[in-house]
């Protein structure tokens, strides 16, 4: 087994692809920045409610208010720009980025 494997959907050739937030979807994996944002977007897209996923962000990233808000804001933002078929839900999931630039204290 790779090092990368628990990243990759499917490695069939033609076909290899890295896994949706949807897809990586566990929360006890969301211990960085970056898995806290798939892991956001994969209850936005679960739930169709974005203030869920703003309420669970807010408690569960450390410093949420200090640096992390704008740096969780940053990859949101990339998330929801993805152009890919697989990501369609996903990417309009991550479009919580708007609540997230937008809550302060």
């Amino acid at each position: 087994m790779r090092h990368d494997d628990h990243l990759i959907q499917t490695s069939k050739a033609n076909q290899t692809r890295l896994k949706t937030a949807t897809e990586f979807a566990r929360a006890d994996q969301a211990g960085t920045l970056t898995r806290h944002a798939l892991y956001a977007t994969c209850r936005a897209t679960a739930t169709s409610d974005v203030t869920e996923s703003l309420s669970w962000l807010r408690t569960e990233l450390p410093n949420y208010y200090g640096p992390a808000r704008e740096s969780a804001a940053a990859v949101l933002r990339y998330l929801a720009t993805m152009d890919m078929e697989h990501w369609n839900e996903d990417a309009e999931a991550a479009k919580l980025v708007g609540r997230v630039e937008n809550d302060h204290v």
